[in-house]
Protein backbone atom coordinates (compact mmCIF):
# COMPACT_ATOMS: atom_id res chain seq x y z
CA UNK A 1 0.00 0.00 0.00
CA UNK A 2 1.35 3.41 -0.99
CA UNK A 3 0.86 6.24 1.50
CA UNK A 4 1.63 8.82 -1.17
CA UNK A 5 2.02 8.56 -4.90
CA UNK A 6 2.67 10.99 -7.77
CA UNK A 7 1.81 9.76 -11.24
CA UNK A 8 3.42 11.70 -14.07
CA UNK A 9 1.58 11.28 -17.35
CA UNK A 10 3.41 12.26 -20.54
CA UNK A 11 1.71 15.02 -22.50
CA UNK A 12 2.79 13.28 -25.71
CA UNK A 13 4.70 10.20 -26.83
CA UNK A 14 8.38 10.66 -26.06
CA UNK A 15 11.33 8.60 -27.18
CA UNK A 16 14.12 10.84 -25.91
CA UNK A 17 14.74 12.65 -22.64
CA UNK A 18 17.13 15.51 -22.07
CA UNK A 19 19.43 15.96 -19.10
CA UNK A 20 17.15 18.63 -17.65
CA UNK A 21 14.16 16.29 -17.98
CA UNK A 22 15.96 13.62 -15.95
CA UNK A 23 17.00 16.13 -13.31
CA UNK A 24 13.40 17.28 -13.01
CA UNK A 25 12.24 13.69 -12.51
CA UNK A 26 14.71 13.31 -9.64
CA UNK A 27 13.47 16.56 -8.11
CA UNK A 28 9.88 15.32 -8.21
CA UNK A 29 10.93 12.12 -6.44
CA UNK A 30 12.54 14.16 -3.64
CA UNK A 31 9.45 16.30 -3.03
CA UNK A 32 7.87 14.09 -0.37
CA UNK A 33 11.08 13.50 1.56
CA UNK A 34 12.00 17.18 1.70
CA UNK A 35 8.45 18.12 2.68
CA UNK A 36 8.69 15.72 5.64
CA UNK A 37 11.88 17.36 6.84
CA UNK A 38 10.51 20.88 6.56
CA UNK A 39 7.09 20.24 8.07
CA UNK A 40 7.76 17.61 10.74
CA UNK A 41 11.47 18.09 11.38
CA UNK A 42 11.92 14.33 10.98
CA UNK A 43 11.98 11.70 8.22
CA UNK A 44 10.23 8.35 7.77
CA UNK A 45 10.70 5.27 5.61
CA UNK A 46 7.97 6.41 3.22
CA UNK A 47 10.42 7.77 0.65
CA UNK A 48 12.51 4.59 0.32
CA UNK A 49 11.25 3.79 -3.18
CA UNK A 50 11.64 7.42 -4.25
CA UNK A 51 15.28 7.39 -3.15
CA UNK A 52 15.88 4.12 -4.99
CA UNK A 53 14.44 5.44 -8.25
CA UNK A 54 16.26 8.77 -7.95
CA UNK A 55 19.59 7.02 -7.40
CA UNK A 56 18.95 4.72 -10.36
CA UNK A 57 18.24 7.66 -12.68
CA UNK A 58 21.36 9.50 -11.50
CA UNK A 59 23.54 6.40 -12.02
CA UNK A 60 22.14 5.88 -15.51
CA UNK A 61 22.95 9.49 -16.34
CA UNK A 62 26.58 8.88 -15.37
CA UNK A 63 27.23 5.34 -16.62
CA UNK A 64 24.86 4.95 -19.60
CA UNK A 65 23.90 8.34 -21.02
CA UNK A 66 27.26 10.13 -20.91
CA UNK A 67 25.86 13.06 -18.92
CA UNK A 68 28.80 13.42 -16.55
CA UNK A 69 31.25 16.18 -17.37
CA UNK A 70 33.91 14.55 -15.24
CA UNK A 71 33.76 11.04 -16.74
CA UNK A 72 32.87 12.13 -20.26
CA UNK A 73 31.11 10.32 -23.11
CA UNK A 74 31.74 6.74 -22.07
CA UNK A 75 29.53 3.72 -21.40
CA UNK A 76 30.59 2.23 -18.11
CA UNK A 77 29.64 -1.32 -17.18
CA UNK A 78 27.96 -4.08 -19.15
CA UNK A 79 24.56 -5.41 -18.17
CA UNK A 80 23.60 -9.05 -18.68
CA UNK A 81 19.95 -9.95 -18.40
CA UNK A 82 20.27 -13.66 -19.14
CA UNK A 83 19.53 -15.79 -16.11
CA UNK A 84 21.53 -19.00 -16.55
CA UNK A 85 22.50 -21.63 -14.03
CA UNK A 86 21.18 -19.62 -11.13
CA UNK A 87 22.99 -16.47 -12.17
CA UNK A 88 21.05 -13.32 -11.21
CA UNK A 89 20.57 -10.30 -13.39
CA UNK A 90 23.54 -8.06 -12.75
CA UNK A 91 26.28 -5.95 -14.29
CA UNK A 92 29.87 -6.70 -15.22
CA UNK A 93 32.37 -4.02 -14.30
CA UNK A 94 34.70 -2.99 -17.09
CA UNK A 95 36.32 -0.14 -15.16
CA UNK A 96 38.78 0.26 -12.33
CA UNK A 97 38.17 0.98 -8.68
CA UNK A 98 39.20 4.58 -9.24
CA UNK A 99 36.49 4.98 -11.92
CA UNK A 100 33.97 3.28 -9.61
CA UNK A 101 34.78 5.87 -6.94
CA UNK A 102 34.33 8.68 -9.48
CA UNK A 103 30.96 7.23 -10.51
CA UNK A 104 29.79 7.24 -6.90
CA UNK A 105 30.95 10.84 -6.50
CA UNK A 106 29.13 11.96 -9.63
CA UNK A 107 25.92 10.18 -8.64
CA UNK A 108 26.03 11.80 -5.21
CA UNK A 109 26.66 15.22 -6.76
CA UNK A 110 23.53 14.89 -8.95
CA UNK A 111 21.42 13.71 -6.02
CA UNK A 112 22.66 16.51 -3.75
CA UNK A 113 22.02 19.13 -6.43
CA UNK A 114 18.41 17.99 -6.91
CA UNK A 115 17.84 17.79 -3.16
CA UNK A 116 19.01 21.36 -2.58
CA UNK A 117 16.92 22.59 -5.51
CA UNK A 118 13.76 20.97 -4.11
CA UNK A 119 14.46 22.31 -0.64
CA UNK A 120 14.82 25.85 -1.99
CA UNK A 121 11.59 25.57 -3.99
CA UNK A 122 9.55 24.30 -1.04
CA UNK A 123 10.97 26.91 1.34
CA UNK A 124 9.99 29.66 -1.09
CA UNK A 125 6.51 28.18 -1.56
CA UNK A 126 5.71 26.97 1.94
CA UNK A 127 2.15 28.34 1.87
CA UNK A 128 1.39 26.52 -1.39
CA UNK A 129 2.82 23.30 0.06
CA UNK A 130 0.49 23.52 3.06
CA UNK A 131 -2.45 24.32 0.78
CA UNK A 132 -1.79 21.19 -1.28
CA UNK A 133 -1.40 19.06 1.85
CA UNK A 134 -4.70 20.34 3.27
CA UNK A 135 -6.49 19.64 -0.02
CA UNK A 136 -5.07 16.10 -0.12
CA UNK A 137 -6.43 15.42 3.35
CA UNK A 138 -9.88 16.45 2.13
CA UNK A 139 -9.93 14.88 -1.33
CA UNK A 140 -7.12 12.27 -1.31
CA UNK A 141 -6.52 12.75 -5.06
CA UNK A 142 -5.67 15.92 -6.99
CA UNK A 143 -5.70 15.87 -10.78
CA UNK A 144 -3.17 17.86 -12.75
CA UNK A 145 -5.63 20.55 -13.85
CA UNK A 146 -6.94 20.98 -10.29
CA UNK A 147 -3.38 21.27 -9.00
CA UNK A 148 -2.59 24.02 -11.51
CA UNK A 149 -5.66 25.95 -10.43
CA UNK A 150 -4.85 25.42 -6.75
CA UNK A 151 -1.33 26.76 -7.18
CA UNK A 152 -2.44 29.67 -9.35
CA UNK A 153 -0.26 28.70 -12.30
CA UNK A 154 -0.73 30.92 -15.33
CA UNK A 155 -3.42 29.51 -17.56
CA UNK A 156 -1.65 30.30 -20.84
CA UNK A 157 1.23 28.00 -19.97
CA UNK A 158 -0.98 25.07 -19.00
CA UNK A 159 -3.87 25.25 -21.43
CA UNK A 160 -6.47 26.25 -18.83
CA UNK A 161 -8.89 28.83 -20.15
CA UNK A 162 -9.81 31.43 -17.51
CA UNK A 163 -13.41 32.47 -17.05
CA UNK A 164 -14.74 35.71 -18.49
CA UNK A 165 -14.84 37.31 -15.02
CA UNK A 166 -11.18 36.41 -14.46
CA UNK A 167 -10.25 37.89 -17.82
CA UNK A 168 -12.11 41.13 -16.95
CA UNK A 169 -10.37 41.29 -13.58
CA UNK A 170 -6.98 40.80 -15.24
CA UNK A 171 -7.77 43.69 -17.62
CA UNK A 172 -9.00 45.88 -14.74
CA UNK A 173 -12.59 45.90 -15.98
CA UNK A 174 -15.64 45.24 -13.84
CA UNK A 175 -17.11 41.81 -14.62
CA UNK A 176 -20.59 41.78 -16.12
CA UNK A 177 -22.98 39.94 -13.83
CA UNK A 178 -25.83 37.74 -14.98
CA UNK A 179 -28.34 40.12 -13.33
CA UNK A 180 -27.15 42.96 -15.52
CA UNK A 181 -27.57 40.84 -18.64
CA UNK A 182 -31.09 39.80 -17.57
CA UNK A 183 -32.09 43.44 -16.94
CA UNK A 184 -30.84 44.45 -20.38
CA UNK A 185 -32.79 41.64 -22.05
CA UNK A 186 -35.97 42.55 -20.13
CA UNK A 187 -35.75 46.23 -21.06
CA UNK A 188 -35.19 45.27 -24.68
CA UNK A 189 -38.30 43.04 -24.70
CA UNK A 190 -40.50 45.78 -23.15
CA UNK A 191 -39.41 48.51 -25.57
CA UNK A 192 -42.18 49.37 -28.13
CA UNK A 193 -41.58 48.35 -31.69
CA UNK A 194 -41.15 51.24 -34.11
CA UNK A 195 -43.51 51.32 -37.10
CA UNK A 196 -42.51 53.04 -40.27
CA UNK A 197 -45.21 55.07 -42.06
CA UNK A 198 -45.96 54.35 -45.68
CA UNK A 199 -45.23 57.03 -48.28
CA UNK A 200 -48.22 59.22 -49.22
CA UNK A 201 -48.21 58.05 -52.86
CA UNK A 202 -48.44 54.39 -51.77
CA UNK A 203 -51.27 55.21 -49.30
CA UNK A 204 -53.34 56.96 -52.00
CA UNK A 205 -52.74 54.13 -54.43
CA UNK A 206 -53.92 51.56 -51.91
CA UNK A 207 -57.01 53.64 -50.99
CA UNK A 208 -58.15 54.36 -54.59
CA UNK A 209 -60.11 51.58 -56.34
CA UNK A 210 -58.43 50.06 -59.30
CA UNK A 211 -59.86 51.17 -62.70
CA UNK A 212 -61.99 48.66 -64.62
CA UNK A 213 -61.94 48.53 -68.40
CA UNK A 214 -65.07 48.73 -70.60
CA UNK A 215 -64.63 45.15 -71.73
CA UNK A 216 -64.77 43.91 -68.19
CA UNK A 217 -67.99 45.97 -67.52
CA UNK A 218 -69.78 44.50 -70.54
CA UNK A 219 -68.70 40.98 -69.59
CA UNK A 220 -70.01 41.43 -66.09
CA UNK A 221 -73.28 42.85 -67.37
CA UNK A 222 -73.76 39.97 -69.77
CA UNK A 223 -73.30 37.52 -66.94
Amino acid sequence: MALGYTLQLPEEDRFLMSKNDLLDKICVLFGGRVAEELHFGDVTTGASNDLERATQIARQMVTEFGMSEKLGLVKLGHKHNEVFLGRDIGEDRNYSDAIAYSIDQEVKAIVDYCYEKVRTILLENEDEMKKVATTLLEREVIEGKDLNILLGIESEENGITPSSDEQDQQKGEEPVSSKTLDAEEESASEAPLETKSMPEDMERASAEPSPVSDGEIRRDAAV
